[in-house]
């Protein structure tokens, strides 16, 4: 609302005629009309910064917040998964999928993670619930006999849980 009010050369008032939105712009523009003309309460705030003394390009701060909010992206855990599956192709046709091998001991990865780590289960099953749905748009499949396939992907999700743990993310910091 404040933001549409102070859009210079806005007509506002045409603008968002007959909607409910016209009396918050409307009681914006009285309250600045309020204060207009008087002297602001606090004159002098503290810098938090200033352009002057940073010493971090644009291209490195992006870099930097790219790497901290990794894991919100769907692409988080595509190449640890590649390195204990691999795609299928016409030579691995056969073999399980990732997907279904996850889903067919999903209950007992989940049970032994909580179990090690002390981690509710819920998290446990919604990061199991995003890997196996990683596995199934990737196309992966298991390439070694079950067992050693469930210690693995039961390792990775430990791993994570434990960084989760301590850290809050489900990676180690830099």
């Amino acid at each position: 609302t404040f933001a549409v009010w102070l859009t210079p050369h806005r007509d506002w008032e045409q603008e968002y005629k007959g909607w409910k939105a016209l009396q918050k712009l409307r009681y914006v523009d009285e309250l600045m009309n309020e204060i207009k003309d008087k002297e602001p309460l606090v004159k002098k705030g503290r810098k938090y910064w200033e352009a002057s003394r940073v010493r971090k390009t644009l291209r490195t701060y992006y870099k930097s917040k790219k790497y901290f909010y990794a894991e919100d992206f769907p692409d988080f855990h595509d190449s640890n998964l590649k390195k204990i599956f691999a795609v299928k192709s016409k030579e691995y046709r056969n073999n399980l999928s990732a997907h279904e091998l996850i889903k067919k001991y999903r209950r007992n990865i989940l049970d032994e993670v909580s179990l090690w780590t002390g981690e509710k289960k819920y998290i446990i099953n919604d990061l199991l619930a995003i890997i196996s749905e990683r596995c199934r748009a990737l196309k992966l499949v298991s390439l070694d006999d079950e067992p050693s396939t469930i210690l693995k992907i039961a390792a990775y999700i430990t791993t994570l849980i434990m960084n989760y743990l301590y850290t809050g993310r489900f990676r180690k910091e830099k």
